[in-house]
């Protein structure tokens, strides 16, 4: 391996950078677009995922207010269907980057409903 990709795979694994394969989301409830409090800053939202063809393909929640958030949790697999409707209950990440860079990081406590 020459020095380059060496300084880019150190770099990579030093830095707090989460992968664009982690997901992305979105904040709101109601067609009211109220946000629902349930445990300690996590919410409660609704929206679609959506599939971003950058960085190699990246996910995304879009909610009906156009917010967009980046998806941080286990088993997400499921739901990274391109035009699928989730409400999750989530709570804000913050300190973490992401290669994406396709919405606020959120980190997926639950996922609380799949709409058909």
């Amino acid at each position: 391996m020459n020095p380059l990709k060496w300084i880019t795979l150190l770099y990579l694994l030093s830095s707090p950078v989460v992968g664009c394969r982690i997901a992305s989301e979105t904040h709101h409830t109601s067609k009211d677009q109220q946000r629902t409090r349930i445990a300690d800053d996590s919410t409660i939202i609704q929206g679609t995922m959506r599939f971003i063809e950058v960085v190699g393909g990246c996910w995304q929640l879009e909610t009906s207010d156009n917010r967009h958030y980046e998806l941080m949790g286990q088993d997400l697999e499921s739901i990274y269907v391109d035009g699928l409707k989730v409400e999750l209950e989530v709570k804000p990440v913050k300190g973490v980057n992401s290669i994406c860079q396709v919405g606020d990081m959120v980190q997926v406590l639950q996922i609380m409903r799949v709409f058909n």
